[in-house]
């Protein structure tokens, strides 16, 4: 109840009770204090209630802006690990498809007459590639030896090689019946795998080959 109109009340009650005797004054006027005083403490009392739930309503804000930023870190956190997890599996692959190995002759079969040689020749291509090299092995069986020597060429020394000019190999082995080679490839273009079996005078020689290019891609 308002000042104002607490003074209002009061000129209206005295208006009224002018005409009254003194008693019925009294009795008037404790009526009315303690009425006021019942409503006074009604106000009051609601006026706690009200405080009471704004307390209650301010305590469950709190709760809920707690469990949702609880709520939101633990995702962040577990988005976090699935982003880390992601990347460690993309690295993997970008890993496995960034050295790549092809097949240029699998477990191929042929044979190199006495006195004479086989030549395989392989096309190899740069582009895209880094670190590539010619990667394979060959096993030689014959009736009385088993063995043949054996030459890596390109295309210009192994002209040189046939024309019986001084030539220069990648790679030369002895006269070996098992061989494995490795060959860093720097200029694309045609290369000849060079099988010499012309040491001997009566044995052919069954060579069994597996040839493989191996390179990292451009991209890593």
């Amino acid at each position: 109840m308002t000042l104002k109109l607490r003074r209002w009340l009061r000129g209206r009650i005295a208006e009224v009770l002018g005409g009254v005797d003194q008693n019925t004054k009294g009795m008037v006027e404790q009526r009315i204090v303690k009425s006021n005083e019942e409503v006074m403490k009604r106000i009051r009392e609601e006026a706690g209630v009200r405080e009471k739930r704004m307390a209650e309503m301010k305590e469950e804000m709190k709760n809920l802006r707690d469990e949702i930023l609880r709520t939101l870190g633990q995702r962040l956190n577990e988005q976090k690990k699935d982003d880390e997890r992601r990347m460690v599996e993309l690295q993997k692959v970008l890993n496995d498809e960034s050295h790549v190995v092809e097949s240029l002759i699998e477990r191929e079969e042929f044979v190199v007459a006495q006195k004479s040689t086989v030549d395989r020749t392989i096309e190899i291509s740069l582009g895209g590639k880094r670190n590539l090299r010619v990667r394979g092995e060959f096993q030689a069986s014959g009736e009385s030896r088993s063995d043949v020597k054996f030459y890596v060429f390109d295309e210009f020394n192994r002209d040189k090689f046939v024309n019986k000019q001084p030539f220069h190999a990648l790679d030369e082995s002895p006269t070996i019946s098992h061989y494995s080679f490795v060959i860093p490839i720097t200029h694309p273009g045609r290369y000849h795998l060079f099988f010499d079996n012309t040491f001997s005078t009566f044995s052919p020689k069954r060579l069994r080959l597996s040839v493989k290019v191996e390179y990292d891609s451009a991209y890593t």
